[in-house]
């Protein structure tokens, strides 16, 4: 096997008679079967110095995929910001109702695996953990190689960055329009659009702990409102709240508050007013 694992104690409590048929969802996996059944799913992996190969497995409920589906990938820089990392293109069988990506993992760190169909919106996603076996991090010297890789990596990504239109053909955004936008929570956001103390994880309080939840970009936002989806429960698959919230399409951010009246893991998925998806932040009320 190529796969390497540790951590048991992780698992995602992923049983084959527990896993929904009607909800899509993916996940991390050693193997899987015929019928598409994922066998070994953990959210923390080993790797070797040299990375080491995971299963990507995503499944469309009980329905056929139709169309194509991407595979983004996001890891979360020294400022705690889950930023692009790969994007790449699954082989989907139209007749089956799931599709794999063998996924090199090169670096430690935490990452985000989101997949996206055809439209560019969020189909399901997860997060994972990696880190080097004991002994196995990579040496100076082979850190050194590995920015040369980077930098010749870094040239192809620009002559990729073509292929991924910002606009449609009808001069609307896409969600490559959005790519460098983040999300972040806080108590406090000042008239610039900062937030103060920022955090992901906040302490419950009676009645509800309420946030404000930012959306920054780089570029003007280009939309009159956005549709706010809220997730929470095992693999975010519980719908807890939506709504539109009216914005300035010059500005390059935005804020609105929400009250999280129970304890968990969450996360928001921002999509504009023509339903294109902009972009998803998470966080934890404990």
């Amino acid at each position: 096997m190529k796969k390497v694992v540790l951590f048991p104690i992780l698992l995602l409590g992923f049983l084959t008679l527990g896993f929904g048929q009607s909800s899509k969802s993916v996940v991390l996996c050693e193997d899987y079967s015929t019928s598409g059944v994922p066998s070994g799913v953990y959210d923390s992996w080993d790797i070797n110095a040299d990375g080491g190969y995971v299963y990507v497995l995503y499944r469309n409920g009980s329905s056929k995929i139709k169309g194509e589906l991407s595979l983004w990938v996001d890891k979360k820089d020294e400022d705690g910001y889950f930023t692009a990392w790969s994007t790449l293109d699954f082989d989907v069988d139209n007749s089956k109702t799931w599709a794999v990506y063998d996924y090199l993992l090169e670096e430690d760190g935490e990452y985000k695996f989101s997949v996206m169909d055809e439209k560019g919106n969020l189909l399901a996603e997860t997060e994972a953990t990696v880190q080097y076996k004991d002994g196995e991090e990579p040496s100076n010297n082979d850190d050194d190689e590995d920015e040369a890789v980077k930098e010749d990596e870094s040239d192809d990504d620009e002559d990729d960055d073509d292929a991924f239109d910002k606009y449609d053909e009808d001069g609307n955004p896409t969600t490559w329009y959005y790519e460098d936008s983040y999300i972040e929570f806080a108590k406090n956001i000042d008239s610039d659009g900062i937030a103060e103390d920022a955090s992901e994880e906040w302490s419950y309080s009676s009645g509800g702990t309420t946030l404000y939840i930012l959306y920054t970009d780089e570029v003007e936002i280009k939309t009159d409102e956005v549709h706010v989806e809220i997730y929470g429960g095992k693999d975010y698959s519980e719908l807890i709240d939506e709504y539109d919230v009216t914005v300035e399409p010059d500005w390059g951010w935005f804020k609105f508050k929400h009250t999280f009246t129970k304890k968990g893991k969450y996360s928001v998925s921002i999509y504009n007013e023509d339903d294109i998806f902009m972009n998803s932040g998470y966080l934890t009320i404990k």
